[in-house]
């Protein structure tokens, strides 16, 4: 009960300070979005790769077989 109390406090806390201070908010936005998509980006390039590498060596296993 105590952990859904301090995080509405938080909530609170935060919604308040992102409306006090919302042209502020907005510069970080601005700055933190693209870095966020270039980083799922990476992510999603080192997965294919990763994925492509699994089917390339189940490939050479089943016909070394």
């Amino acid at each position: 009960m105590l952990h859904v109390i301090v995080g509405i406090i938080a909530i609170v806390i935060g919604l308040w300070g992102i409306m006090g201070n919302w042209y502020m908010f907005k510069d970080i936005l601005v700055t933190i979005v693209p870095f966020v998509v270039l980083c799922f980006g990476i992510v999603a390039i080192l997965a294919g790769i990763r994925s492509m590498k699994a089917k390339w060596a189940a490939k050479e296993a089943s016909e070394e077989a």
